[in-house]
Order: C-alpha cells, then structure tokens, then sequence
C-alpha cells in the first residue's frame, strides 16, 4: 500500500495498480503501520485514529466494482475505525497488535483492545525504533 499526503488529505493506493482504495480527509504528522500491515496509526496534530484494514473487503469491492462501494474517495469499507484518540503521540510503535507511543507530557502508552494504559511517566522525551 502506498500512502500519499496532500492538501485535500491522506490517500492509500494499491502498490501496483496504483488504483485509490481510500482517501481520508485528515492531515497526518505520522503514520504508523502494524508489521502484519492490518492495523494502522494515523497521528494529526492533536489526535490519532486507529484503523483496522480490511483486505478482503478491498477484493470484493473491486471483483463487483459497484458505485454502493467504490466511491471518489475509494472503498468505503476499506478501513474499519477502532479508535478515536484525544491526544498527540510524540513518537510510535507497534508490538503485534498494541500501539506503543509517547504523548506530549512525556508519558509512554499503550493501546489495545480499544483502550489506553499508562506504562510509565518519562522525565524527558524518549524516541522509538532508533
């Protein structure tokens, strides 16, 4: 999957067709992919979303081509969304399926199952992935 940044948002397409499988109106400072590529972390300015993608919904929709799910912003079921987060994420990861990250306060998190632990408060800022 490729993801594109614009002024009009983020836009995933197909790798090799390059074909749009959805356009989502939100301006991303991060986006975060699980390592079985399922799960994503879109992370804006103040707010991150968690999404789930559904493959199979993608090869449906493009075997029945129908205008009920494929749209100018691509395939409406393409992303399931698990969760709407309030708070910005510093730097993150993911482990399986638990999004790890550091917000601004400096406390490191975890979200799984559609809810936030606090694993512990940092007294300065911590990067992941280096």
């Amino acid at each position: 999957m490729l993801g594109i940044k614009s002024s009009l948002g983020l836009s995933f397409y197909e790798w090799d067709s390059l074909e749009l499988i959805r356009r989502i109106e939100i301006q991303p400072k991060n986006v975060y992919w699980s390592e079985n590529g399922e799960l994503v972390a879109i992370c804006s300015e103040d707010s991150f979303y968690i999404l789930r993608y559904n493959g199979d919904a993608v090869v449906t929709a493009r075997e029945n081509k129908s205008s009920d799910t494929i749209t100018e912003d691509g395939i409406e079921d393409a992303f399931d969304v698990i969760g709407e987060i309030q708070e910005a994420v510093k730097t993150g990861l993911w482990l399986g399926d638990c999004f790890i990250y550091t917000n601004n306060v400096n406390r490191l998190n975890y979200f799984v199952g559609g809810e936030i632990v606090t694993i512990a408060h940092m007294d300065r800022y911590v990067v992941f992935g280096w």
